[in-house]
């Protein structure tokens, strides 16, 4: 569920743009420099998506968490899983106007599509119920520590904090009818 909902975005941040005709550079996933995911390589005239953290909202968690519903039947399973993505939007332009250019277009889109459900976004996946986009602004330290983290050094970004994905549990299988009656015959 997670990679579906990164291309999502990225597919949606794609499209926007050929829509507008603007000609900006395709929406990435950054690569590793050497393969071994050990730092981050952010070529050149494109914009990058990565999840740079998630967390679990546990506000809004169910008081029976383990009892559920579903296609009208009871049953119980562990309790259903929300969690908030924190996505990082990367310009790497080699102009850096241009990049300032290009994240003021990230901005603009998400301002303008803050909620995203299956009315106002046919292709959002169909476990996904709704996605509410929230821009969040760390600190120095706490940016520092992100870039930190990425093995690179810092390049124009805006961060976005992705609420909410829930993970459902999966319905158990049929369960055979419970017993009705005890039928006891004699052996006489």
């Amino acid at each position: 569920m997670l990679s579906s909902v990164l291309e999502f975005f990225k597919d949606n941040l794609k499209a926007h743009f050929q829509l507008m005709g603007l000609a900006v550079p395709a929406v990435e996933f950054p690569d590793s420099t050497d393969g071994t995911r050990e730092s981050i390589d952010f070529k050149n005239d494109a914009l990058y998506l990565l999840m740079v953290n998630l967390e679990e909202e546990n506000t809004m968690r169910r008081p029976d968490g383990f009892r559920h519903e579903k296609n009208g039947r009871s049953f119980a399973a562990p309790p259903e899983i929300r969690l908030n993505l924190y996505l990082l939007f990367v310009a790497n332009r080699s102009k850096y106007l241009a990049s300032m250019h290009q994240l003021s277009l990230v901005i603009r889109y998400f301002q303008a599509r803050r909620v995203f459900n299956h009315d106002n976004a046919p292709a959002l996946p169909k476990e996904v119920e709704k996605l509410t986009m929230e821009l969040v602004t760390l600190p120095f330290a706490q940016q520092n520590e992100v870039w930190n983290a990425l093995r690179t050094s810092y390049k124009p970004s805006v961060l976005y904090k992705v609420r909410m994905l829930v993970f459902q549990p999966e319905e158990p299988p049929a369960v055979a009818p419970g017993v009705q009656a005890i039928t006891i015959k004699s052996t006489e």
